[in-house]
């Protein structure tokens, strides 16, 4: 995996998917793994799919949650895409808008088979999976704690020491492609090689426990980043 720019929710929801593949390969990193497999049933089978090959056919599963302006249009699953005069009322456009939703809900539900007149509520159960409410997500480190965290795993979870970052780092510098390290083992400093072992340690530490939030249906959970 590249070091990508991880800002956008398709990127947070790529690192959500390689920490649950994480976590399932790894089942010492699961509380629960029957409420787990039950939780992800949507899913599906991912411990052999690229995030690429999966995201197409589950995106719909992470349906916007709030009302966003957007700047392009684009079709997703569970969300509708209006134009708004700004030139009328906003009484008006609220009285528009009510019943162009009402009747998208309504046709939602006969699609899923279900009759809106026998529901007191047209809202439809769509996008169930949200990251953790009121947790800032630092794409840019969670990527380099999953990185990190990868390689640690594929070296059999050495001791952390000086030795174990040199094999991290060798090992991101024969990548192919993607040639950054990031920048805790970056520069070693010879009169202080154990402060980038705690670093690296307390990074490594972070990276279970969002394996641990992730099997239990959280990403990245609380008191983690």
């Amino acid at each position: 995996m590249s070091h990508l720019i991880v800002k956008s929710k398709k990127q947070h929801i790529r690192l959500w998917f390689e920490f649950l593949k994480l976590s399932r390969i790894h089942s010492e990193y699961q509380e629960d793994e029957t409420f787990s497999l039950n939780f992800y049933a949507p899913w599906g089978e991912i411990e052999d799919l690229k995030f690429d090959d999966w995201w197409p056919n589950h995106e719909h599963l992470f349906s916007l949650s709030e009302t966003q302006v957007i700047t392009k249009v684009k079709n997703r699953a569970g969300v509708l895409n209006v134009a708004i005069p700004l030139n009328q009322s906003i009484s008006k456009s609220i009285e528009q808008l009510r019943e162009i939703i009402r009747d998208q809900q309504h046709q939602l539900l006969l699609d899923q088979g279900v009759d809106p007149n026998s529901r007191k509520t047209t809202k439809v159960h769509l996008g169930v999976y949200e990251t953790t409410p009121g947790v800032e997500l630092r794409g840019r480190s969670i990527h380099e704690d999953l990185v990190m965290f990868q390689i640690w795993l594929s070296l059999g979870k050495p001791a952390i020491n000086t030795s174990t970052i040199h094999a991290i780092r060798n090992t991101l510098k024969q990548r192919p492609k993607a040639k950054w390290i990031p920048s805790i083992i970056a520069d070693e400093d010879p009169l202080d090689s154990s402060n980038m072992v705690r670093q690296l340690r307390r990074r490594l530490k972070r990276a279970e426990k969002i394996c641990f939030s992730v099997s239990k249906g959280q990403f990245p959970g609380k008191n983690t980043i």
